[in-house]
């Protein structure tokens, strides 16, 4: 079902972006930089989630992507933790990719990332990387335990529904606290029932200081995407 996990953290070193699975260990990667390890389509999901959040208007996104055949299918999460410091608080990006064998496992990992983002799982994440900034956690010991953790939360056994009608939704406009999770399930439902291997690309969009949108688009190759 998982491929790869693709982590970003905030070490007492700085950024550091890591590969690999729960099971095997994970090998630092160069940020902002093709590799063996790192695609180019992971780099576009990564600019897209990081100017979302620069905004200023969200803490939390996600976006999923699928620019056709031989080129992998990506799931990814992110967002701001406020790591405590001496009289402040610090906000600490991080984000979490997934790379999937196939788009058929899409309803699985994005139910797996609505569980990561609940009350209880964001206090775990929170205390785990509060951990690695303030205490030196070990980083192997620490991706491990958050990857897992996150494995535990996706059933494999979980297939979107035949989309029969052939239709996906195009926008889901929203502005309650359970908008998001509802949007990007849909998206995931739509997008991985289809058996055939079709280009999409799921994104966040703000609308207003109180409006968002998650769109469906289709891809437009593989170094395309649409910014807002």
């Amino acid at each position: 079902m998982i491929r790869t996990h693709i982590v970003r953290v905030y070490t007492r070193s700085g950024y550091t972006l890591y590969t690999g699975r729960p099971q095997t260990g994970f090998a630092s990667a160069d940020l902002g930089v093709v590799s063996a390890a790192i695609s180019p389509e992971f780099l576009e999901l990564e600019r897209r989630i990081e100017d979302l959040l620069e905004s200023g208007r969200i803490s939390w996104t996600i976006s999923f992507q699928n620019d056709g055949p031989n080129l992998p299918v990506l799931v990814a999460y992110g967002g701001y933790v406020n790591i405590p410091r001496p009289g402040r608080t610090e906000p600490i990006a991080f984000l979490h990719a997934l790379e999937l064998e196939s788009s058929a496992s899409l309803l699985a990992c994005v139910e797996g990332i609505s569980k990561a983002l609940s009350i209880n799982g964001i206090y775990l994440l929170h205390r785990d990387l509060s951990a690695l900034v303030l205490s030196g956690t070990d980083e192997q010991e620490l991706l491990a335990r958050l990857t897992a953790r996150f494995e535990s939360f996706c059933d494999p056994t979980r297939v979107a529904p035949q989309n029969r009608s052939g239709e996906r939704p195009g926008t889901i406009i929203h502005d309650c606290a359970g908008g998001p999770a509802i949007a990007w399930l849909t998206m995931a439902s739509a997008f991985g029932a289809d058996a055939r291997t079709r280009a999409m690309e799921c994104y966040r969009r703000t609308r207003s200081h109180w409006r968002r949108a998650d769109a469906l688009r289709p891809g437009l190759g593989p170094r395309s995407y649409v910014r807002e």
